[in-house]
């Protein structure tokens, strides 16, 4: 107001940025009026005036703060608003758009690191999740004056599947009849989408009873395998492997059964293929050959024989393939053989008992007189028996006298006789 009328009234303000001075309109009667859209921030306001004299007058001075307003910021996972949860591992569409105000400083946090940040309405990150965890997933505008935004959403990278178990070695339905007991390697695989922490073998007892763990091992990464060795006795048997991933899901492979079926025979004979002489011999051999055989190998070969005068044990060789062999020069007689045989199992069998004979050779004596078997009174004699063998015992008689003896050889009688016939 004024007693003569005011002339103009300014409004000075920093809204701005800098004070400034805004006329002021008089909108009805002495009220003066200014009118605008403030940006947010702290402020101060007064007013001026003068009148047709060019007098000045200033109201006092107002500070007034003017809130930044909220602001429309949505975050989407994969085009969703919703609370993201999938196994590990995949990947993440993680968008932040702004729709008030409708551009400013956008920026994706991720547990409170920056994933990416641009002036705009839209910012988009592309994350690979291969560790499972919960991740806080924020978006903000940033440095804008008149406008607040923020919001979050979660993206929970599980493990929730299971390994794959396969069971590799031995195939379904193996048996084995080679020995008993039986080493066998067994061996399974495994694969999971995140990381493997162990696999272990179980196996029944030999009565396919007592399912029951026998052997683990420690295993990582996303493929692996482990191999275990032990023996089995004869048996049936069912075997199958567990694996599990670091957060405890787990897996069997497929049953499969084992057959243990050893059955070791003792040695076997047959083809008994003897060659012996009939009647004595000092230089022909007799020979005595058997087959022998064995699931696994014979170890050792026996001739049983009495032609020494006792029941004898003799080895016999391995002549060729399965034969065995035994040869010796023997006595006039009746005797028996037989043959023994063991395997590296110690089972022993033997040969039925063959009983055989060998003659006496004939012996052929001759008598000779020198110089002759006629002689004149007075003259020596020497009247001389050998052998056609040289083994032989031989005695010389005349007129039933032993004159002489010998093993083998040639016995003679050198005398000077006395008329006479001898």
């Amino acid at each position: 107001q004024d007693d003569f009328g005011v002339s103009t009234a300014w409004l000075e303000s920093n809204y701005s940025g800098t004070a400034t001075n805004y006329s002021m309109n008089n909108i009805t009667g002495d009220i003066y009026n200014y009118s605008a859209i403030l940006p947010a921030g702290t402020h101060y306001w007064k007013s001026w005036a003068n009148d047709s004299a060019g007098q000045w007058n200033v109201t006092d001075t107002w500070v007034f703060t003017i809130a930044k307003a909220d602001g429309s910021l949505a975050v989407y996972i994969n085009s969703s608003t919703d609370n993201f949860k999938q196994n590990v591992s995949f990947d993440a569409n993680i968008t932040c758009i702004l729709t008030n105000p409708g551009s400013g400083n956008i920026t994706i946090y991720e547990n409170g690191a920056v994933l990416n940040s641009t002036i705009g309405s839209t910012v988009t990150n592309i994350k690979t999740y291969t560790i499972p965890g919960d991740y806080n997933i924020t978006c903000e505008l940033l440095n804008h004056q008149n406008y607040t935004a923020s919001n979050y959403t979660w993206v929970n990278a599980t493990d929730e599947i299971a390994p794959n178990t396969t069971l590799e070695y031995p195939p379904v339905g193996y048996w084995n009849d080679t020995s008993d007991p039986f080493y066998i390697n067994f061996n399974c695989s495994a694969t999971d989408n995140y990381n493997l922490k162990n696999i272990s073998l179980w196996i029944t007892n030999s009565s396919n009873q007592s399912f029951a763990l026998n052997q683990s091992a420690t295993i990582t990464g996303t493929s692996n395998n482990s191999n275990w060795t032990i023996s089995l006795a004869n048996g049936n048997y069912t075997w199958n492997c567990l694996a599990y991933d670091e957060y405890n899901n787990s897996d069997w492979g497929v049953n499969k059964t084992i057959l243990i079926n050893y059955s070791d025979k003792p040695p076997y004979w047959s083809n008994n293929q003897t060659d012996i002489v009939s009647i004595y011999s000092p230089t022909t051999l007799s020979y005595f050959n058997v087959t022998w055989q064995d699931d696994f190998g014979v170890s050792t070969a026996w001739l049983e024989s009495n032609y020494s005068g006792t029941a004898t044990n003799y080895s016999m060789n391995n002549i060729t393939g399965d034969i065995y062999n035994y040869s010796a020069i023997l006595p006039a007689g009746t005797h028996y053989w037989k043959s023994w045989a063991n395997d590296s199992a110690g089972q022993w069998n033997v040969t039925d008992t063959w009983v055989f004979t060998i003659d006496k050779s004939t012996t052929i004596l001759t008598l000779i007189a020198s110089p002759s078997w006629s002689v004149i009174n007075g003259t020596q004699t020497n009247v001389s028996c050998y052998a056609n063998n040289a083994v032989v015992n031989i005695s010389l008689y005349r007129n039933d006298s032993l004159t002489g003896s010998s093993a083998g050889g040639t016995v003679s009688d050198v005398q000077t006789l006395s008329i006479g016939v001898y």
